[in-house]
């Protein structure tokens, strides 16, 4: 399965994107060489061009089944709704959590599915985290509801494709959306803390509290955390990626991050700073993220605990 990383994403995001999420424009990159696209201008939707939402699974617990309309491929994104949500709204801006199954609309094989995983995916809406299919086929979905999207090429893989996506495909996918979540708080560039870079550099995990936070809950392997964070790469000593340069602090969940995160952040409290130095057996590896990480790579972070969630 693809893995997410970017420059303008965090570098730290390792896993759940699927294949479906990428495209040849944006700057962020999955492992398998997808990019992720950028978000442009919204295409129509055409929902009466497809055969009834029927053939389709509506069981929203369990992994549906897609069944591919007849006919050619649509040229504009179509929207069905086949179960209608009732919690609240997506909307752009705003962090959603999905279970999904995609398609190929050409013969119906199977590339990607987060049942299968047993693990819901999550990204944050209309900000070109995922195709433009997804960002703008999400939209005014409402919790508990499950749609089916039909996207086209210009709207996902394009003439690229991708290891498992072949040039020009249009996808299919059911979607079920398990929650929405208001944006992380901001996140104030003056208070980026400089980072250090140990000498010699360190072969294993090294965890140091700076301060040391509160409260009776620390975070646990299964949490989800809301973290403010700037990371260097020891090379060069220059900073990869911050939150506080983004200017808004990052929902993460500790099973979809690099290993030296996952296990270096356990047992923070909020509030808590702590400095990570990441070999890279435990981050990018031999083989680096091309443009961005070297081979090789150890990096320094800088983590502060905001909430556990």
């Amino acid at each position: 399965m693809p893995r997410l990383s970017s420059v303008f994403l965090p570098f730290i995001l390792v896993a759940l994107v699927a294949t479906a999420c990428g495209d040849s424009d944006a700057d962020a990159v999955t492992e398998d060489g997808a990019k992720l696209v950028d978000n442009d201008e919204p295409a129509e939707t055409d929902p009466e061009s497809t055969d009834p939402a029927e053939d389709t699974s509506a069981d929203p617990g369990a992994k549906p089944t897609v069944e591919i309309p007849e006919g050619d491929a649509p040229t504009e994104l179509v929207i069905d709704d086949l179960i209608e949500g009732t919690g609240a709204e997506a909307v752009a801006g705003q962090t959603v959590e999905v279970h999904y199954v995609g398609v190929l609309f050409d013969d119906g094989t199977e590339f990607d599915a987060s049942w299968n995983r047993g693990q819901t995916f999550d990204f944050k809406l209309g900000q070109g985290q995922v195709i433009q299919g997804w960002d703008q086929g999400f939209e005014g979905m409402k919790v508990g509801g499950r749609r089916r999207l039909i996207i086209p090429s210009d709207l996902a893989y394009g003439p690229a494709g991708s290891d498992t996506i072949g040039p020009d495909a249009t996808l299919v996918f059911v979607v079920d959306l398990v929650s929405v979540t208001a944006p992380p708080p901001s996140a104030d560039p003056a208070d980026e803390p400089e980072l250090t870079y140990p000498d010699p550099v360190p072969t294993e995990l090294v965890i140091e509290d700076l301060v040391e936070g509160e409260g009776d809950r620390s975070a646990q392997p299964d949490d989800t955390l809301i973290v403010n964070y700037v990371g260097g790469a020891m090379s060069t000593q220059e900073v990869v990626d911050s939150s506080w340069q983004r200017g808004e602090a990052l929902r993460i969940n500790l099973k979809e991050i690099i290993p030296g995160w996952a296990q270096g952040v356990v047992g923070m409290k909020p509030g808590g700073r702590r400095m990570l130095v990441i070999p890279p057996e435990l981050a990018y590896g031999a083989e680096g993220l091309p443009e961005y990480i070297a081979p090789d790579e150890t990096l320094v972070f800088i983590v502060e605990l905001i909430e556990i969630s």
